[in-house]
């Protein structure tokens, strides 16, 4: 099994893929396609652990504007909740 110096394991047993299950830490991926300097994020391929990817065109949006999610998940079905960033987080979508 493969081991990552600096990382911690996700939980104690192997995955079903014989992959260590970590939890990534900040900066480049240690993986032979990520970039230099640059944050990359890149699925475990594991299916025994839910996964998630959103992001929206713009990071601000103002009340009553549509929202365009662009999501990817290893689940069918996923929950969403969406807050109003400020000194007090707001919940404005659960």
């Amino acid at each position: 099994m493969a081991s990552f110096p600096g990382k911690r394991p996700f939980n104690d047993g192997p995955s079903i893929l014989d992959q260590p299950r970590v939890i990534p830490g900040a900066g480049p991926a240690p993986h032979n396609d990520s970039r230099h300097g640059w944050a990359y994020e890149k699925p475990l391929n594991d299916p025994a652990i839910a996964e998630i990817w959103c992001y929206t065109p713009r990071y601000g949006y103002r009340a009553g504007e549509t929202i365009d999610f662009h999501v990817h998940s290893t689940r069918a079905v996923f929950e969403i909740e969406i807050y109003r960033e400020g000194p007090t987080p707001e919940v404005v979508y659960r």
